[in-house]
């Protein structure tokens, strides 16, 4: 709660809704076809969020932080409920798609982040986007994108979205409270 996130399953009209708009709209059967397998969710990785303007967020793949070694297979659709990525904070992306995890760097914030400076080797040889979503609009992608929270102390507005992960059954996070999806 302390920063700007609220579970979904803390809010049960939400969550339905949010659950019956990815059914009707077919992200649920996408996510099926994706993970190859009927998708569960994460209580504690479904959730709504609401974030104003502040510092730099870290740099993370989604999937390390689930606690090192772990296999898993994810899908997370994040979505947009206000324009942002301009004057709202919004995503900011590495287009370079690994099949590993970034391991941290000494001057990284956490043993599961990776630092400005990684980050900053990889931007020579690919791109690192901040993209502008409208209200509605989408972003999928799984355990291993490279991506933050882009946010400046400058921005004058707030950002909310939907943040909801969809895990294969057979592979999901140890520890962690499932929900059918």
């Amino acid at each position: 709660h302390n920063a700007g996130g609220c579970l979904a399953a803390d809010s049960p009209r939400a969550m339905f809704l949010i659950l019956d708009m990815f059914e009707r709209s077919g992200v649920t059967a996408l996510a099926r076809k994706y993970l190859g397998e009927d998708p569960v969710m994460s209580i504690s990785k479904f959730m709504l969020w609401r974030v104003s303007a502040g510092e730099e967020a870290g740099w993370h793949q989604d999937g390390r932080f689930l606690g090192e070694g772990m296999d898993i297979a994810s899908l997370n659709v994040w979505t947009a409920l206000t324009d942002c990525g301009e004057s709202a904070p919004g995503m900011e992306l590495v287009l370079y798609y690994p099949d590993h995890y970034i391991m941290a760097a000494p001057d990284s914030a956490f043993d599961w982040a990776v630092s400005n400076s990684q980050v900053d080797e990889l931007r020579k040889r690919v791109p690192v986007v901040i993209p502008k979503f409208r209200a509605g609009d989408m972003l999928m992608f799984d355990e291993w994108l490279l991506h933050r929270t882009s946010r400046r102390p400058d921005m004058p507005d707030t950002r909310y979205a939907i943040e909801s992960w969809f895990f294969a059954p057979s592979v999901f996070p140890v520890g962690r409270t499932a929900l059918r999806a």
